[in-house]
Protein backbone atom coordinates (compact mmCIF):
# COMPACT_ATOMS: atom_id res chain seq x y z
CA UNK A 1 0.00 0.00 0.00
CA UNK A 2 1.34 3.45 -0.87
CA UNK A 3 0.04 7.01 -0.92
CA UNK A 4 -0.86 8.26 -4.41
CA UNK A 5 1.52 11.13 -3.65
CA UNK A 6 4.50 8.80 -3.12
CA UNK A 7 6.36 8.00 0.06
CA UNK A 8 7.00 4.75 1.92
CA UNK A 9 5.24 1.52 1.08
CA UNK A 10 3.46 -0.52 3.75
CA UNK A 11 3.09 -4.29 3.41
CA UNK A 12 1.94 -7.16 5.60
CA UNK A 13 1.78 -10.90 5.31
CA UNK A 14 -0.92 -12.94 3.65
CA UNK A 15 -2.59 -16.24 4.44
CA UNK A 16 -2.39 -18.19 6.64
CA UNK A 17 -3.36 -15.61 9.24
CA UNK A 18 -2.88 -16.02 12.98
CA UNK A 19 -6.30 -16.21 14.68
CA UNK A 20 -7.37 -12.87 16.20
CA UNK A 21 -7.63 -12.89 19.98
CA UNK A 22 -8.52 -9.22 20.50
CA UNK A 23 -8.04 -5.78 18.96
CA UNK A 24 -4.90 -5.19 16.92
CA UNK A 25 -2.08 -3.46 18.76
CA UNK A 26 -1.31 -1.25 15.74
CA UNK A 27 -3.95 0.51 13.64
CA UNK A 28 -3.96 2.64 10.54
CA UNK A 29 -5.57 6.06 10.75
CA UNK A 30 -6.48 7.52 7.36
CA UNK A 31 -7.64 11.05 6.55
CA UNK A 32 -10.21 11.71 3.87
CA UNK A 33 -13.67 12.98 3.00
CA UNK A 34 -16.76 11.04 4.05
CA UNK A 35 -17.02 9.76 0.46
CA UNK A 36 -13.78 7.84 1.10
CA UNK A 37 -15.59 5.76 3.73
CA UNK A 38 -18.17 4.75 1.11
CA UNK A 39 -15.40 3.93 -1.38
CA UNK A 40 -13.63 1.70 1.15
CA UNK A 41 -16.90 -0.08 1.93
CA UNK A 42 -17.38 -0.72 -1.80
CA UNK A 43 -13.92 -2.35 -1.79
CA UNK A 44 -14.83 -4.74 1.05
CA UNK A 45 -14.26 -2.80 4.29
CA UNK A 46 -16.97 -2.62 6.94
CA UNK A 47 -18.04 0.22 9.21
CA UNK A 48 -17.72 -0.54 12.91
CA UNK A 49 -20.15 1.95 14.30
CA UNK A 50 -21.22 5.51 13.56
CA UNK A 51 -18.94 8.50 13.05
CA UNK A 52 -17.76 9.81 16.43
CA UNK A 53 -15.77 13.02 16.87
CA UNK A 54 -14.98 13.10 13.16
CA UNK A 55 -13.64 9.54 13.12
CA UNK A 56 -15.21 6.44 11.55
CA UNK A 57 -14.11 3.07 12.93
CA UNK A 58 -13.74 0.47 10.19
CA UNK A 59 -12.32 -3.00 9.52
CA UNK A 60 -10.72 -4.51 6.44
CA UNK A 61 -12.08 -7.79 4.98
CA UNK A 62 -9.83 -9.77 7.36
CA UNK A 63 -11.21 -7.97 10.43
CA UNK A 64 -8.21 -5.69 11.03
CA UNK A 65 -9.31 -2.40 12.58
CA UNK A 66 -8.53 1.04 11.15
CA UNK A 67 -10.06 4.50 11.30
CA UNK A 68 -10.88 7.24 8.83
CA UNK A 69 -10.69 10.80 10.14
CA UNK A 70 -13.30 12.66 8.10
CA UNK A 71 -12.05 15.91 6.62
CA UNK A 72 -14.20 18.80 5.53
Amino acid sequence: MRSPHGGPKITWGGPPFTPKTGPNRLRFVLNGPLTEVDRLVSLGATRRGPEENGRVGMADPDGNEFSVVVLG
